[in-house]
């Protein structure tokens, strides 16, 4: 684990996340950051992607009341609920990374406390 400085994520992630993001009280708070490596895939489900879902499984927006984030690990088992634009760049993905051992990939995140993480989208 690398401790990062606010403005080394600045200048790393301000143009890349679309999350609506306090940029100056980032900076004026000095907000921690913090990079680390997952190597094991069991560790996906600490991550949520701001992507949401209701209890029937249909994607909603953000603030809609019944809005759920999604889990990263739990991308397989509801990829045919994502919109057809996620589900074509999860393909993407896996076909670019298909024949990949390691793949690693460096994803900002905001910590919500439990050992969770919302990830910061835009960047991957």
């Amino acid at each position: 684990m690398e401790m990062d400085t606010p403005a080394k994520f600045k200048a790393t992630f301000q143009s890349l996340i679309r999350v609506d993001f306090n940029w100056d009280r980032f900076h004026s708070e000095q907000w921690s950051t913090t990079s680390f490596l997952v190597s094991d895939r069991n560790e996906l489900g600490k991550f949520f992607l701001p992507w949401y879902l209701e209890s029937t499984g249909l994607e909603v927006a953000y603030n809609h009341p019944y809005a759920r984030p999604i889990q990263l690990a739990r991308i397989p088992a509801v990829m045919a609920s994502l919109n057809s634009q996620r589900q074509a760049a999860i393909k993407d993905y896996t076909t670019q990374f298909s024949d990949e051992q390691l793949v690693e990939f460096l994803v900002p995140s905001y910590y919500l406390g439990n050992n969770r993480y919302l990830v910061l989208d835009g960047n991957h």
